[in-house]
């Protein structure tokens, strides 16, 4: 049976924190640890035992306060963890003890933002990165700075060898926020960007990546990073909005067979519902303005859908949303062809703004 997990995350970031979670330092198979993102305290590591009651369930170990002022992003890299806050950006720390706690950070990162961008309501008067996310080849890391328009690209290898090779400059207005990948062969992926300013989708390639499950042998200046579609999240086409913060993009995701793209759309100037936008994903290198092809919008059911997830299972046959300004907060709704959708109320005003598949035995 599938389960969701719902939670409250808020986003103000600048600065990302990669922690290594040995094997050896997990606790024992009937626990589960839980790192939360608390903007108040820090990082949180957390136990959960499922065989207890909801009250009694969760203790807090430790918490971090090395992921600097306001964590808000978390993201599982497998034996890693890489958080973002809103003062600077340390990577690789490792854990100490034996129950996963996190210890220091290895690398610190520090963002300036030169001068203020276009975007309104100080979206853009400091750097302010949204995410720190793997290339497929786990050699490659992205962040995408919203407050600079920018794009930073890391080549990582092993915990103390981290080398910033390279920048990617975006349109002022931009607001980079979130990205996902798709593996397209050995040497090159499709990265595909959500931008939250100008709603926009964009496509890229990366080529010079190792996509075999062989040790990666490419050299980090290898990699080619090209622009090769930009399309609105708000309809047909490839218009950019004004920065002016009437819709907000939030987040990117792929069927599991890679075939059709979903991103979430923000209005501030209306109660109607959000939307979910889909498109096709068509891999055609001579015709890249058509790699994603707009095919309609579904409601979320709820306002500010801060964050979705797709379902595990080979058909992706659910979405998860999480409506952070709603009646209704939460919803999981049934993919029908990738176009229509049927809504199920999940939560009882718990406000989301997260939503994780359990990862099931």
């Amino acid at each position: 049976m599938l389960g969701i997990h719902i939670c409250n995350l808020f986003a103000f970031y600048s600065f990302i924190a990669v922690y290594v979670l040995p094997a050896g330092c997990m606790p024992a198979s009937s626990l589960h640890i839980l790192y939360v993102a608390l903007q108040s305290r820090g990082i949180l590591t957390l136990t959960f035992d499922p065989s207890k009651s909801v009250q009694t369930s969760l203790e807090i170990l430790d918490t971090n306060t090395d992921a600097g002022f306001m964590p808000g992003w978390l993201t599982d890299g497998g034996d890693k963890i890489y958080s973002i806050s809103r003062t600077y950006f340390p990577t690789n720390a490792f854990l100490s003890g034996e129950n996963g706690i996190i210890g220091e950070a290895s690398y610190l990162f520090k963002y300036n933002l030169s001068h203020p961008g276009p975007g309104t309501n100080g979206s853009q008067i400091q750097s302010n990165p949204h995410e720190a996310i793997f290339d497929p080849s786990g050699q490659y890391m992205f962040v995408n700075d919203r407050g600079a328009d920018l794009i930073y690209v890391y080549h990582v290898d092993g915990p103390y060898n981290v080398t910033r090779i390279s920048t990617v400059e975006l349109p002022p207005g931009t607001g980079p926020r979130h990205t996902t990948f798709r593996v397209f062969n050995s040497t090159r992926t499709f990265m595909y960007l959500v931008s939250e300013l100008d709603n926009t989708v964009r496509v890229f390639t990366l080529d010079g990546v190792c996509n075999d499950e062989r040790e990666p042998t490419a050299h980090p200046s290898s990699l080619n990073i090209v622009l090769r579609q930009t399309a609105s999240t708000l309809g047909p086409g490839s218009s950019r909005t004004s920065p002016n913060d009437t819709f907000l993009a939030s987040e990117v995701a792929l069927s599991n067979d890679g075939k059709f793209a979903y991103v979430s759309n923000r209005a501030t100037k209306t109660l109607s519902s959000d939307t979910l936008a889909v498109y096709s994903v068509h891999p055609n290198i001579g015709n890249d303005s058509a790699h994603l092809v707009y095919l309609g919008q579904n409601d979320t059911y709820g306002k500010i859908p801060r964050h979705f997830s797709v379902s595990p299972d080979p058909e992706t046959r659910y979405v998860a949303v999480a409506n952070e300004r709603d009646a209704s907060t939460g919803f999981m709704m049934e993919i029908k062809g990738n176009i229509s959708f049927g809504a199920f109320d999940v939560t009882q005003n718990l406000g989301p703004a997260a939503v994780i598949w359990e990862k099931q035995p």
